[in-house]
């Protein structure tokens, strides 16, 4: 990996151009659901399954050898298809899904590792995407009103351009406002990977994250077969906690990971991938924070 330039592993490819679109809304809420917790701890215990278990150990012997009927309760939990299963190591995860080679029809277009602040999130998801959307249709509205008002008065686009300013800092004061009101306030890192470089640098994000010295969550886009650049994540507390960013992003460093000077990778607030508030957006909002780059450079 030493002898690799960085334009031949981070790509240009990213959210900016749709990567994140993937990530559905029912994605996100199917990825929070674990059926573990069910088949470990409530099917052993219904009615159903105790009286099929007494069925089966009631039953008369025929004179034939039996085959042993094995029960769903006998058979040990199954490993979470795309994160780590209860006190799996990282080698050995890392060895089961390998984004390089997991595909996305398998798995989902995920591949996941959440860390017990990550799981025990009170956020209101779908408070924030009901009401984010009502501001963002609200600010539609106003938008085609003055575009409609400055080409009846012949009005220039750089007039227009200063009328909606105001109305996009008040848009993306709301949003964040909103971010607060529902606890969705985390934020990542977001880098961008060839397909052929994504084990190498998702398996130090991977062991640190489940140690617990990077931060909250991390995650891996899988193999959708195209072979584009690949989506590594890795997830803070909160937006506004500079010094937690900062944090995660010296480590990324001492990782090897990101290097000053070479191509930076930025960081976006979940409240606008949530929206879908991508690049060259129609409400002019940005869509990242800042750069590793402004960071490194002392600029945040």
């Amino acid at each position: 990996m030493a002898d690799l330039k960085p334009d031949d592993i981070l790509s240009d490819d990213s959210s900016f151009y749709g990567d994140e679109e993937e990530t559905t809304r029912l994605e996100r809420r199917a990825s929070r659901f674990d059926p573990e917790p069910y088949w470990t701890t409530v099917h052993p215990h219904l009615l159903s399954t105790i009286q099929n278990m007494e069925q089966q150990r009631n039953k008369q012997p025929t004179g034939k050898e039996m085959s042993p009927i094995l029960m769903e309760v006998d058979i040990p939990p199954r490993l979470p298809r795309n994160k780590p299963g209860q006190g799996e190591s990282s080698s050995a995860f890392l060895a089961r899904l390998p984004p390089s080679t997991t595909r996305a029809e398998t798995v989902g277009p995920w591949i996941y590792i959440h860390t017990r602040y990550a799981s025990e999130l009170k956020d209101d998801v779908p408070g924030l995407e009901r009401k984010g959307r009502e501001a963002l249709d609200a600010y539609e509205n106003q938008e085609a009103r003055l575009r409609y008002e400055n080409d009846r008065e012949g009005g220039s686009k750089i007039a227009l351009s200063r009328k909606l300013a105001p109305l996009q800092r008040e848009l993306e004061q709301h949003l964040f406002s909103l971010a607060r009101d529902t606890n969705t306030v985390t934020g990542k890192w977001m880098m961008f990977i060839s397909d052929d470089c994504v084990d190498s640098y998702w398996r130090p994000v991977a062991d640190a994250t489940m140690r617990g010295q990077l931060g909250i969550a991390a995650k891996v886009a899988t193999n959708d077969g195209q072979g584009r650049s690949r989506l590594i994540a890795v997830y803070t507390r909160d937006y506004e906690d500079r010094q937690d960013i900062k944090r995660v992003l010296r480590r990324l460093v001492e990782l090897g990971l990101v290097k000053k000077g070479e191509r930076p990778i930025y960081y976006k607030c979940d409240v606008l991938t949530y929206l879908d508030i991508m690049s060259k957006n129609k409400y002019g909002l940005k869509p990242t924070l800042f750069s590793s780059a402004d960071v490194l450079a002392g600029k945040v």
